[in-house]
């Protein structure tokens, strides 16, 4: 888990400078949404979404006898 938080907050860094970097030199609120696009492309680099399925239990239907 501390492997994820500091991957999020690298992501979160990163978007941040490329965010306040083209809002100074250019101008325009739209590079604020370069934190959220960072934050979206790091989740996508690192997610697995297998750890978010359920593990199947003692009570579940793929245990459960016809």
């Amino acid at each position: 888990m501390p492997r994820r938080a500091a991957l999020l907050a690298a992501c979160v860094a990163a978007g941040s400078t490329v965010g306040a970097a083209g809002y100074h030199l250019w101008g325009g609120a739209y590079w604020i949404a370069a934190v959220p696009i960072a934050v979206a492309v790091g989740w996508l680099a690192v997610a697995d979404p297998t750890r978010c399925e359920p593990r199947p239990g003692p009570h579940s239907r793929a245990n459960a006898r016809r």
